[in-house]
């Protein structure tokens, strides 16, 4: 245990089974979680996951603030950096989503993070036919990450809905909230209050 107090990684036993955990219950998952950040405090993995579930569970500011830890700790940490982003984007931070972004743009022309950065970046100056090409372009180049191209496929209708594009859909109470579901729920909620 002295390598995770030294900022070593977490064994991926014991990563694996605090993931099982989080598929089981998200409350004790993340838990679990804070126990390996206690004893693995400099594993990015960690904080990353740990804001992943307190966005999903609606606690935005702690997953910014557990988000902006594992990007902290692993300035290269690419889906890190992204999230980190997509977080400030849909909390009404777009300038501070497109610094977040920025090393994104150290990747390649075929690199899905960077194009879908490119997308919400043109989605925050209004030009929706432009972020919606774009972000169907990244959902063609993400091989790695099956999940974010779900986000961003619902995000594609979410703009289509409120711009009255055709093809938008409706929403699926009974489905669990994903991380772009809630990001703009909330942006919808702060949008209409008066």
């Amino acid at each position: 245990m002295t390598d995770g107090l030294a900022g070593g990684f977490c064994p991926d036993d014991a990563l694996g089974g605090a993931m099982k955990i989080l598929g089981e219950d998200d409350v004790r998952g993340l838990a679990a979680l804070e126990a390996l950040i206690g004893d693995y405090p400099g594993d990015p993995r960690l904080h990353f996951l740990r804001g992943s579930v307190l966005a999903g569970s609606g606690r935005i500011q702690d997953a910014h603030e557990a988000m902006g830890q594992a990007v902290a700790i692993a300035p290269a940490f690419r889906i890190a950096r992204f999230q980190l982003g997509f977080l400030q984007f849909t909390s009404g931070d777009a300038a501070g989503a497109a610094a977040t972004w920025e090393s994104l743009r150290d990747g390649s022309e075929e690199d899905a993070l960077s194009t879908f950065a490119a997308g919400l970046e043109a989605l925050a100056a209004d030009r929706f036919d432009e972020a919606i090409d774009l972000i169907r372009l990244g959902m063609a180049q993400n091989r790695d990450n099956p999940p974010l191209n779900n986000d961003m496929a619902m995000l594609i209708e979410a703009v289509r809905a409120e711009t009255g594009a055709p093809g938008g859909g409706g929403d699926d109470a009974d489905e669990p909230m994903s991380l772009t579901q809630l990001a703009l729920q909330q942006s919808a909620a702060k949008s209409t209050r008066h």
